[in-house]
Formats: C-alpha cells, sequence, structure tokens
C-alpha cells in the first residue's frame, strides 16, 4: 500500500473533529439539524485552514444515511463512497483549471438531473474566485434558482474576486487562521499516535512557522520525519526547515547594539559561508528589533514576548545600551534593506 501524507491520514472525518473554526462549525451544525440549510455556500479564507476538509464533511453529512448529531457515520455506505472520491453525486472541481463558460455551462447540465444515489448532488468548487466574468454569469442563474436536490459549497482564498451578485445568493462563512496553541496541540496528538519523538520547542516553532495553516504545519511534519526517522533532533529541524538558529540572531542583534563592527561582519561572514541565505537573516533580524522596542516599551514583558527567560535576560541588559529613538531608526534601515534587497 503506498504512504499516505499526515494531512490526508489525518484529515478530519466528522466536524467534531475539525480544530480551530468552532464558530463555522457550531452553525452548520444547528443549520443541519433544523433543516435550515442555505443552497449555497461560500467558504473563505486563508490556505490549509479547513474549507475543502469542511464542505467535504457536509456533503457527507448531507447524504448520510445514519447521521448522528449532524455528524456522518463514515460507515454507510454514501459516506464510505464520498471518503473514497467515487460517489458521483459529490462533484469537486478546480476552478483554476475549469474557469471559463463552456464548463460551467457543463457544470449547470450536470446540475439538471436528479442525483443517482443520494439525497443531494453536492458541487465543492475549489478557488472559485479563478471563474471568469462570463462563467459567474453563466452561473449566476443556476444560484438563483437552483433545484432542490442541488447544493453549491464555492471554496476560496481570495473572497474579494468573486462579484457580488455572487456574494449576495450564497451564505458565506470565512474560517480564521489557526492559533499556534491548537496546531501545536493537534501535532502533538499526531506524533503520539505515530510513536513519534519530538519535543514540544520543535512542535511550537513548526507551529509558529505554520501561520496559521494547519496543513502547512502537517507538511511541514511530514517532512521532518522522513529526513530523521521516529526520534527528532531540535538541531535537525532547524537544518531541514532552513531556520537561523536563534543564536545566531542574538549575537548579531547584540554586536549591533554595542557598535562592534568586526563582529557583526564576522558573524554575517560566518552565516553565508555555512550556507545561510541572507533574504532570510534580514527579516529575522528585524524582528529581533521589534522584540527589543516592544520590550522598552511594554510593562508586562512576557505577555507581549514569546521568547525564553535567557532572551528576555539579553534584552533587558541591550535595552540600557539604545534608546527608542535609535531602535526606530535602525528598524526603518534594516526595512530599506529589505526592500531594496527584493530588487536586487
Amino acid at each position: 500500500m503506498s504512504y499516505l501524507v499526515i494531512a490526508r491520514k489525518w484529515r478530519p472525518q466528522t466536524f467534531d473533529q475539525i480544530v480551530g473554526q468552532d464558530h463555522i462549525v457550531q452553525t452548520l451544525k444547528n443549520a443541519i439539524l433544523n433543516n435550515r440549510l442555505a443552497h449555497a455556500f461560500i467558504f473563505s479564507g486563508p490556505r490549509g485552514v479547513g474549507k475543502t476538509t469542511t464542505a467535504r464533511i457536509l456533503a457527507k453529512t448531507l447524504n448520510c444515511l445514519n447521521p448522528k448529531n449532524a455528524n456522518p457515520c463514515n460507515q454507510c455506505s454514501s459516506c464510505k463512497s464520498i471518503n473514497a472520491g467515487t460517489n458521483l453525486d459529490v462533484i469537486e472541481i478546480d476552478a483554476a483549471s475549469n474557469r471559463g463558460i463552456d464548463d460551467v455551462r457543463k457544470l449547470r447540465e450536470t446540475a439538471s438531473y436528479t442525483p443517482i444515489s443520494s439525497k443531494y448532488k453536492v458541487f465543492i468548487i475549489d478557488e472559485f474566485h479563478m471563474m471568469t466574468k462570463e462563467a459567474f454569469n453563466a452561473l449566476l442563474k443556476t444560484l438563483e434558482e437552483p433545484p432542490p436536490f442541488i447544493k453549491f459549497i464555492l471554496a476560496t482564498t481570495e473572497l474579494y474576486k468573486v462579484p457580488p451578485t455572487i456574494l449576495s445568493r450564497c451564505q458565506r462563512f470565512e474560517f480564521r487562521r489557526i492559533p499556534e496553541k491548537i496546531i501545536a496541540q493537534t501535532l502533538r496528538k499526531i506524533v503520539d499516535a505515530e510513536n513519534i519523538t519530538i519535543s514540544d520547542n520543535s512542535i511550537n516553532l513548526i507551529a509558529k512557522l505554520a501561520d496559521g495553516s494547519i496543513r502547512d504545519a502537517e507538511s511541514m511534519l511530514d517532512q521532518i520525519i522522513a529526513f530523521s526517522g521516529k526520534v527528532v533532533q531540535d538541531e535537525k529541524v532547524l537544518d531541514i526547515l532552513g531556520l537561523i538558529q536563534n543564536r545566531v540572531l542574538l549575537q548579531l542583534l547584540e554586536s549591533i547594539i554595542n557598535k562592534d563592527l568586526k563582529a557583526t561582519l564576522e558573524i554575517v561572514r560566518k552565516f553565508v559561508e555555512a550556507g545561510g541565505d541572507v533574504t532570510r537573516l534580514l527579516p529575522e533580524l528585524l524582528k529581533k528589533f521589534y522584540n527589543l522596542l516592544i520590550y522598552k516599551i511594554v510593562e508586562n514583558k512576557s505577555d507581549y514576548l514569546n521568547v525564553s527567560e535567557d532572551e528576555l535576560n539579553l534584552y533587558s541588559n541591550l535595552s540600557e545600551k539604545i534608546n527608542i529613538e535609535s531602535l526606530q531608526l535602525i528598524i526603518t534601515i534594516l526595512n530599506k534593506a529589505l526592500d531594496n534587497l527584493r530588487y536586487s
């Protein structure tokens, strides 16, 4: 049997398994229980936060033969066929490659036929914003007066590109970025179930880099496990993800605050010789100066800065050596350097 990546293996199969989108899950479950479901939905939000997964679960629940508490049973023939991607009444379309008026005409023709074996025929259209203007107009009539057995679920990462005429005919659900804490908790459950040894520091780092995307976090975890095996070491995580070690950034921060040009150049030289990427170094260094500025301004330091005690102590020492105006000047210079680097 071929290997199944973590993002697919651990994809939620019921509403109760979806993380970080409680406001959407509760609304959809209530609508199902009260039989107040709209004919068309727009799921918008960043990539990897559960839009398509939620769409599939909604399609399963609508057609499930034995739903329980507005969740699909995942045991009946309908659920199994949808999970396997063989159900002819649940049709997934990628609008990035099926975006023209001819594609929509085929969709409208398909929508006119009653479901083959299910209660509802469900169309899940991914990256819906990429459809052409003519395609939007062609779909408009179907969205206005759909047959009673049709449900549309339109997923998009760029809601502003969808015409108002389409938006006004759909119920909109805005998916949020998933908090780092919830991503970290989800990754911990996965690695424990997979018998993978990995530290909380590495888990938290992956969750931070995922930037609210559970799918990105799971993909990074998959890559790390493929390289390290069952036992993952912290330093290997840094190498695999191409991250700059925090120690280097703090050394650089300290040498600049101390106006030690020789030490600064030496740190950069060693970094570049070790294969480091300056385009990654600058934004990370900028974050450290922002942290130091925040340290000087706010009272409750630990509430605003999620860093180690040693790093807080370093900020304490350095904050005595530089004023706010100088910090703002350095941040401005680094920002300009970062802009120039993009065109260099």
